[in-house]
């Protein structure tokens, strides 16, 4: 099995990861961290605002991913076969949906903070984006991390239904 794993530096992945061997047993594993810049993504708007330190900026939050990318590794189990890192500057929903499709990935999981409706309207939300675009099974992890015992699918037809029971069957 093939999973594509979204970081960021918050308890919530940390959560998603542990989760996530908890419930498979993959061999391979993609972790992938987006450095999410602002407008400032942009080296010609920096110059504009006449942003002193910019490139020290950026590549100080390129290697805070990196870290990140590495710290989460750890807690990888060391019967996975392959682990990528992915650690890009841009939109964080973006570059985990792009990194799934990329290595095929069977599982796209990430952690959720919880945030209120509101909160999410205004401040945005990485795992609400990656669940209403991703083409592929999502796995969105909110909470502490705990065994499994029931499952609730919703499903909009027997062809839904046939498909997520194969799914199912085959990966847990």
């Amino acid at each position: 099995m093939r999973i594509a794993i979204g970081v960021d530096w918050s308890d919530q992945t940390f959560t998603a990861v542990t989760q996530a061997f908890h419930l498979y047993h993959p061999t391979d594993v993609t972790l992938v961290h987006g450095v999410n810049l602002g407008f400032f993504e942009q080296p010609i708007i920096a110059e504009a605002t006449n942003l002193q330190g910019y490139n020290d900026f950026r590549n100080a939050m390129v290697d805070a991913g990196r870290q990140l990318l590495d710290r989460t590794a750890a807690m990888i189990p060391s019967d996975v076969q392959t682990v990528r890192k992915i650690n890009e500057i841009g939109s964080p929903a973006q570059i985990i949906l792009d990194s799934a499709e990329t290595v095929s990935a069977d599982l796209v999981v990430v952690g959720a903070r919880g945030r209120s409706r509101v909160a999410e309207t205004v401040l945005g939300s990485v795992s609400h984006r990656v669940l209403s675009h991703a083409s592929r099974t999502t796995l969105i992890v909110k909470g502490s991390v705990h065994p499994t015992q029931r499952v609730l699918v919703a499903v909009e037809g027997r062809d839904d239904a046939d498909r997520i029971l194969q799914w199912l069957t085959r990966y847990r």
